[in-house]
């Protein structure tokens, strides 16, 4: 079961292009366990909430969060990271827990999905999504960081010329009880120096 939580490491918003329609705020239909459409900017330390721990290796997440337009429409809002080579974390609560064998029996599907668009050139880094396993501890946004405990991770690496998309699961291991990780293996992408 997914502790009610969603945790981002690295978003960033999206642009709208000259020749698409004008932009219209999504329709939330549903029963969702998440969604925010960034309908206005008062989210921002109501419903996420931002890491101000430190990683395993002892920097700071210092880096700044904001909630603007980064496209040509200034209604087409989004989550942005305000500052180069810093870390950053920010996180939210699911509005319910994620029990799997309840959907697995009523065959429903858990669809998770987010939408990364980097503003400028990135180096190297990542835009990680992390949703958050149950565990014993109470969860709380201001120590939450690279080290605490997730059931899933995704999202896209980049560093130099390589690039990929990460996928772990952690689970627990139903007859030995132990936590494992399944992360299937993907083909790495190396883009050609200019």
């Amino acid at each position: 079961m997914l502790r009610g939580l969603v945790a981002l490491l690295l978003v960033c918003a999206t642009q709208a292009q000259d020749d698409e329609e004008p932009f219209k705020l999504p329709a939330l239909k549903g029963n969702a366990f998440f969604a925010d459409p960034f309908a206005n900017t008062d989210s921002l330390g109501s419903i996420w909430e931002v890491s101000s721990s430190a990683k395993g290796d002892g920097s700071q997440f210092d880096g700044r969060w904001a909630i603007e337009s980064a496209s040509a429409n200034p209604e087409d809002l989004g989550l942005v990271v305000k500052d180069k080579a810093k870390h950053h974390a920010i996180s939210a609560k699911l509005n319910k827990k994620v029990d799997f064998s309840e959907l697995h029996e009523d065959q429903k599907q858990f669809v998770v999905q987010y939408e990364v668009k980097y503003q400028d050139t990135m180096e190297c880094g990542g835009s990680y999504l992390k949703l958050v396993a149950e565990s014993d501890e109470e969860f709380s946004s201001a120590t939450f960081n690279d080290k605490s405990a997730y059931s899933i991770m995704f999202g896209p690496d980049k560093c130099g010329l390589e690039s990929r998309i990460h996928l772990i699961v952690n689970y627990k291991n139903p007859i030995s009880g132990a936590v494992e990780e399944e992360a299937p293996v993907t083909k790495r992408r190396t883009r050609k120096a200019d």
